[in-house]
């Protein structure tokens, strides 16, 4: 579907539902059809699930302040008639929200609709989770941060890397080059730890 957004990818947006004056911070799974998981306890669970929703804009913030604006609710007031970002973005991407499994805890929402590309790519976690895991095997390695610190913060960035992708080659291409680099900054400390 895009050149720089790879298929099994997480990318995160700020969802703003057409018709509504409201935006929240919204985790989109990249492929042939993106989809989100919405969980019960939000305003956009029960916005989709009573049928108020029929498009949404979501979009890559040039500013990252913006998700914590959304999340407390103050972009929500810049919010106009026309169905837009409320503020300067680098990507958006208009849909069509539609439920395609619904659980106890959340939803699951097919997307289908059209981007706009721009640059830079909208942000995700997974370059940031290996981005801080190279940082920590460099500490590690050159002994300056403690080895039970280190381990637990790399769990953290395995259970991140496990949940903003699904596979697909350029990830796995991603996963390997942080492994080569991994054993060389702080030998097999790093792997042993299942990163």
């Amino acid at each position: 579907m895009s050149v720089y957004m790879l298929d099994g990818v997480v990318y995160e947006f700020i969802a703003v539902p057409c018709g509504t004056r409201y935006t929240t911070p919204l985790g989109l799974h990249w492929g042939p059809t993106p989809w989100a998981r919405v969980y019960r306890s939000t305003r956009l669970h029960a916005l989709i699930e009573e049928g108020v929703v029929e498009r949404m804009i979501l979009y890559s913030p040039l500013d990252p302040r913006d998700f914590i604006l959304s999340i407390i609710h103050e972009l929500d007031a810049l919010l106009g008639e026309e169905c837009r970002p409320p503020r300067p973005y680098t990507v958006a991407y208009e849909c069509t929200p539609r439920i395609k499994e619904s659980t106890r805890d959340y939803i699951d929402i097919a997307c289908p609709g059209r981007l706009k590309p721009g640059a830079p790519a909208p942000y995700t976690r997974l370059y940031g989770a290996i981005v801080e895991a190279l940082v920590l095997a460099s500490k590690l390695g050159a002994g300056v941060v403690d080895e039970g610190f280190a381990r637990a913060c790399m769990q953290c960035c395995k259970w991140t890397l496990q949940r903003v992708h699904s596979g697909g080659q350029e990830p796995m291409a991603l996963r390997e080059l942080l492994q080569s680099a991994l054993k060389r900054l702080c030998g097999d400390r790093c792997l042993e730890e299942g990163l």
